[in-house]
C-alpha cells in the first residue's frame, strides 16, 4: 500500500499546512487510519491528544486515507509510575450476565490502555501546592460545619428539655385548673354558712384545693382551741384570738392570721 508524508503545499490558498513530524512518521505506532477527515480537523484532533497525552501525535496519507500515528516521549519518568486496576472476573456459567457485560467492557478497556505502555504522572508541582491548599481550606471548612453542628445539636437538645418542662408545667397547671374548676362548682351547690360571704367562701375552697396539691406535702397546721376563762380561742402558736360568735369555722376563717397555717378547729361544748 503507497505511503507518502502529506505535502507542505496542497495548491489550495489557505491550506498550507506543514508535513508529519518526521520522528513521527518513521517510528511513531499505528493509532488509527481513518477516511474522509477534512485535514485541518486532522491536525487539530492531534493537537489535543498530544496535549492530553503527553505524546507527540501526528497524521499523514496512507492509501488516500489519514493514518494517525503517536510517538512516546523520549523520557517517561518525571513522576510517579501509574498502578492500573486488576482485571474484573472473566464469565462463568454461574455468573451474572449484566455481570459479565460489564467486567468484558472493564477488562477490553484496561487491555487498550495497556498497549499504551507504562504510564507516569505528570503532575505540575504548582498544581500540586494549588490543589494541597484547596484541600487545606475543605478541611478546615468541613471542621467548622463539624462544630456548628455540634452546637446546633446541643442547642436544639436544651430547647427540647426545656420544652418538656414547659410541658409538664402546663399539664399541672391544667390539672389544677381542672380541680379548681370541680371546686367551684362544687361550691355552686352548696348552702353557704351564715354571716360569710360567697366570696370568701370560694376563696377558702380553692385555697384548701391549692393546699392539697401543693408540693412538697401540706404545710403544718394551727390548732384553735376555745377556753372557757378568756371567752378567746387559744392558738398553738401561742396566740389569742376574740370571736364575738361562734369559732372560725363558722366564721369563714381558714387560715391563722398569726402564722398564717391553716386552722384546726378543737372541738368544745358550748355552755349553756
Amino acid at each position: 500500500m503507497p505511503t507518502e508524508n502529506r505535502s507542505s503545499n496542497t495548491g489550495v490558498p489557505g491550506d498550507q499546512l506543514p508535513p508529519c513530524a518526521d520522528d513521527v512518521f518513521k517510528s511513531g505506532v499505528s493509532v488509527c487510519l481513518v477516511g474522509d477527515v477534512p485535514k485541518h480537523a486532522a491536525e487539530r484532533i492531534c493537537q489535543s491528544l498530544s496535549a492530553v497525552t503527553g505524546w507527540k501525535i501526528d497524521w499523514h496519507y496512507i492509501g488516500g486515507r489519514t493514518h494517525i500515528k503517536a510517538l512516546a516521549p523520549a523520557e517517561q519518568h518525571h513522576g510517579e509510575p501509574v498502578a492500573l486496576p486488576g482485571r474484573k472476573s472473566e464469565p462463568t456459567e454461574d455468573s451474572d450476565v449484566f455481570t459479565d457485560a460489564e467486567n468484558s467492557g472493564f477488562n477490553a478497556c484496561l487491555d487498550e490502555i495497556v498497549k499504551l505502555g507504562p504510564l507516569y504522572t505528570r503532575a505540575d508541582p504548582g498544581e500540586v501546592e494549588r490543589l494541597r491548599t484547596e484541600i487545606d481550606q475543605l478541611r478546615d471548612a468541613r471542621d467548622q460545619i463539624s462544630t456548628n453542628y455540634n452546637q446546633l445539636s446541643y442547642a436544639a437538645e436544651k430547647r427540647m428539655e426545656e420544652l418538656d418542662t414547659l410541658r409538664a408545667q402546663l399539664a399541672d397547671l391544667k390539672r389544677r385548673h381542672d380541680g379548681l374548676h370541680r371546686d367551684m362548682a362544687t361550691i355552686a351547690g352548696r348552702e353557704v354558712p351564715k354571716g360569710c360571704t360567697v366570696a370568701d367562701y370560694a376563696a377558702a375552697a380553692i385555697a384548701d384545693a391549692l393546699s392539697a396539691s401543693a408540693e412538697p406535702s401540706a404545710p403544718s397546721s394551727c390548732t384553735w382551741t376555745y377556753n372557757d376563762d378568756s371567752f378567746a380561742w387559744d392558738t398553738t402558736c401561742s396566740e389569742s384570738f376574740l370571736l364575738m360568735d361562734d369559732g372560725p369555722k363558722e366564721n369563714c376563717m381558714k387560715f391563722c392570721c398569726y402564722c398564717s397555717k391553716p386552722i384546726i378547729q378543737a372541738p368544745h361544748k358550748a355552755e349553756s
